[in-house]
């Protein structure tokens, strides 16, 4: 889960497709485009935001996390700002 203003950049999954291109090219394609996907994905979203038609669910920050963050704490925290967060869906849902 991200920020809703994050963007994805092509350089951070650009090494990876590098690595897998001889041997996966497919693969490496779809991680080079990757980036554009995702930020188009999230252009619609906002889009349908700002017609009534979806809600979008994003927490304002990471509270310092990566990926594949194992802190308990952390992990935590982000738990509980999702479930705050969440209940920006009933409203939506209600007539």
């Amino acid at each position: 889960t991200k920020p809703r203003d994050f963007i994805r950049k092509q350089k951070s999954d650009a090494r990876l497709a590098r690595i897998l291109k001889h041997k996966y090219p497919k693969a490496a394609e779809s991680l080079m485009l990757r980036y554009k996907k995702y930020n188009g994905e999230v252009a619609l979203a906002k889009k349908y935001e700002s017609a009534g038609k979806a809600v979008i669910i994003a927490p304002d920050n990471c509270c310092g996390m990566k990926t594949l963050t194992k802190d308990k704490k952390r992990l935590e925290e982000m738990y509980a700002k999702g479930y705050k967060d969440a209940e920006a869906i009933t409203p939506f849902l209600k007539p």
